[in-house]
């Protein structure tokens, strides 16, 4: 198996527990004391809000390329959405060759954490922790016609191939269109990618106000021109002060969550090869595994969140020299550019690592999706027309679910704090303490 899910071993051994405890009670066990406000205490109970965002997103902007007038009115809808959710907004614009495009930040300021500086002495610093989402598609429609065409056309010239020159009963099956001869129509609006990721985002800015005594200061930020070798997070990125880089602890990367089989977490593609450095750039991985797994998301919503458990060696960097495939993503994304910064990310995706090598890796393994050989993300499939039908439900809403979790998730990651500092409140205990400490090693020596 190259996924592990952890969540489902935590839950037999649960259930297994449970049936011995009502077996001892006999028939009449019951589980008791679930006050009313014990069930208004769900997990990641956000609504339709992330959901009804990434659908409208898809729906009015599908064609959103970057430095397109979509990817501007796109852009202008998350801003009122931070606007609405009570913050105001940084507008970063930036520059390519291609064209302008924007950034939409909201830094919302945490409490610092007390940490020892070269000399020793406990002082009050401010740590970062960023989550991204590019709100971009990779397509207009001009785009995704000629995508079905070219497509189209290398079908056509394997099966003049095979069949060795044979004219094709069908001609007209070769040319271009709309796309019905494969089985779609050109209905793609980048739902998964990445309008999903942006639902998330917004969720997760909207939750952040009852999470008041973070200690971290959160930095949300919408970036445009994802799709152009992630010029905005690279823009973004470039645009802080050295003080400010050095203090990111985090970025957490949210991309294409819908349309894949599985919910996953990786670390940054550098983190294979850091040496002795490969724990602390994994860290906070391990912690949004952690944090998933110890709250009851799998029971309630039957959400996980696994992990790349590849046995593949491959070279992963370019270096020449072959590592691991394992806890990282083959897939790129706006972590590039922190990762390439030595940055410790966390890139969460939908995909399905669940094979024997990486050229058999994809989205889904779904047989209603299967029209790009499993693949969503970059097809004309990414559409509300191709997946609500097939991921949507009468009982439940998967892309809800995942927005929800995954924002739930990030939130009570960051909330867990730093593990090279204290809080204030930490603070103080550690140094009552040591006074209690100091006291009683003084009381000692005078007896």
């Amino acid at each position: 198996m190259n996924t592990r899910t952890i969540t489902e071993n935590i839950f037999k051994r649960g259930m297994s527990l449970v049936l011995t405890v009502a077996i001892a009670a006999g028939s009449g066990f019951v589980l008791a004391g679930c006050s009313e406000d014990d069930e208004k205490k769900i997990p990641a109970d956000y609504g339709t809000y992330g959901a009804d965002i990434a659908r409208q997103i898809a729906k009015d902007y599908p064609y959103r390329v970057p430095y397109s007038a979509q990817e501007t009115q796109a852009g202008g809808f998350i801003k009122d959405k931070m606007e609405e959710a009570g913050f105001v907004p940084e507008v970063q614009e930036f520059r390519t060759d291609s064209g302008v495009s924007h950034n939409y930040i909201v830094k919302i300021p945490g409490k610092g954490y007390y940490m020892q500086d070269a000399a020793g002495e406990y002082t009050l610093q401010h740590r970062i922790a960023i989550i991204g989402a590019h709100y971009d598609s990779m397509f207009d429609e001009e785009g995704v016609k000629k995508y079905i065409a070219d497509l189209k056309a290398a079908e056509a010239l394997q099966a003049e191939t095979d069949k060795k020159g044979k004219k094709k009963k069908d001609k007209d099956n070769s040319e271009g269109g709309e796309g019905e001869e494969s089985g779609i129509t050109v209905t793609y609006d980048g739902l998964s990618d990445n309008a999903s990721g942006v639902g998330c985002l917004l969720t997760a800015l909207s939750q952040a106000k009852d999470y008041k005594d973070m200690g971290y200061d959160v930095y949300f930020v919408a970036f445009g021109a994802g799709n152009s070798n992630f010029a905005g997070a690279d823009f973004f990125l470039k645009s802080l002060s050295a003080e400010e880089r050095d203090s990111i602890e985090l970025m957490y990367c949210v991309d294409s969550i819908y349309a894949g089989s599985k919910v996953y977490a990786s670390a940054g593609r550098k983190s294979v090869v850091a040496g002795g450095n490969k724990y602390e750039l994994r860290r906070k991985l391990y912690k949004t595994y952690d944090v998933c797994y110890r709250n009851t998301l799998y029971s309630n919503y039957h959400f996980d969140i696994c992990y790349n458990e590849s046995d593949i060696y491959a070279d992963i960097d370019g270096n020449g020299q072959e590592e691991l495939f394992a806890e990282i993503s083959g897939n790129a994304s706006d972590y590039i550019p922190f990762d390439n910064a030595g940055i410790p990310v966390v890139y969460i995706e939908s995909f399905d690592f669940n094979f024997d090598t990486i050229e058999e890796m994809k989205d889904t393994k779904n047989l209603n999706l299967k029209e790009y050989n499993g693949m969503v993300r970059n097809t004309p499939l990414d559409s509300t027309v191709a997946l609500d039908p097939v991921l949507k439900t009468e009982e439940q809403d998967l892309l809800q679910i995942r927005i929800n979790c995954i924002a739930f998730v990030m939130l009570e990651t960051i909330k867990d704090g730093t593990s090279n500092g204290m809080t204030e409140s930490e603070y103080k205990e550690f140094l009552e303490n040591q006074k209690r400490g100091a006291e009683i090693a003084g009381s000692s020596q005078t007896e």
